[in-house]
């Protein structure tokens, strides 16, 4: 098992699109931030009013970074494709056949681009989200005073969103087996973050009361921007924040168990 995965990782960064991506999560936060403080400037000579709304949301830093584990826009639905691409390159380019010719279990072969896919996911949102915040933080004022519950809100959020994030690449990784095709994994990929987003979006239009709230909230707990909000951090909220992780990881492993069985019973041409 260390030595598949060891040569995956190794492979993995060594990738043009591994590359790829991480030049692109490191260069979006400034340039969203750019067009970001542009509408600020604009909004602000046209208003001439201290705060500047865009949707009905107050553009400062907060605001930036509570969208940043959002899957309808910015990076959130290009993240999760490079698992993607990269487990297909490993089936398109023979790859994955002569791990199996040399006798390696598929167990195990399997395991490895989980854990490989599931970490590059975390390392680019985490590059992302920082630096996005780091840059807002540059541009904006946060727009709330920084208390201790405010970090706590922060604390609850970023783990949220990151195992949001673990959970996306369970969703790529069965697409990928599913398929074994880079250009419709990454379709599959994109549409059902982009979907996420929808239905985020849905969600946040609609009251709900407590009792159909409580019969939906596992449901709703994949939808990453729906729970990884800092509305939802807070101490106490913490049994929510516990629940959306346990469907989170829940539904993250029924999506690794179906790729799984696809996976060991798939025909390698």
């Amino acid at each position: 098992m260390r030595s598949i995965l060891r040569a995956d990782f190794f492979r993995m960064w060594k990738s043009k699109s591994t590359i790829i991506a991480l030049i692109v999560a490191c260069a979006a936060p400034l340039v969203i931030n750019l067009l970001y403080f542009l509408i600020f400037i604009i909004g602000k000579s046209l208003s001439g009013e201290q705060d500047v709304d865009m949707l009905g949301l107050v553009i400062n830093a907060r605001t930036i970074i509570s969208m940043a584990y959002s899957t309808g826009n910015n990076m959130g639905f290009i993240i999760p494709m490079f698992s993607a691409i990269f487990i297909c390159s490993d089936m398109n380019s023979g790859m994955l056949r002569n791990k199996i010719i040399a006798g390696k279990p598929r167990k195990q072969i399997f395991f490895s681009y989980l854990i490989c896919g599931g970490f590059l996911n975390v390392i680019l949102i985490t590059a992302y989200t920082t630096l996005l915040a780091a840059f807002s933080l540059l541009f904006f004022n946060y727009g709330l005073e920084f208390t201790g519950e405010e970090v706590i809100n922060l604390v609850f959020y970023i783990i949220s969103g990151t195992v949001a994030y673990l959970f996306l690449s369970t969703v790529s990784l069965f697409f990928s087996l599913t398929t074994g095709n880079s250009a419709l994994s990454i379709i599959f990929t994109i549409v059902f973050c982009f979907a996420l987003g929808i239905i985020t979006t849905v969600i946040m239009l609609v009251p709900f009361t407590s009792e159909q709230y409580d019969v939906g909230k596992y449901f709703l707990a994949v939808v990453p921007t729906y729970t990884a909000t800092l509305e939802t951090g807070g101490a106490e909220n913490i049994p929510t924040f516990i629940e959306g992780l346990c469907s989170m990881i829940g539904f993250g492993a029924v999506n690794a168990c179906l790729a799984y069985n696809i996976f060991v019973r798939k025909e390698l041409k």
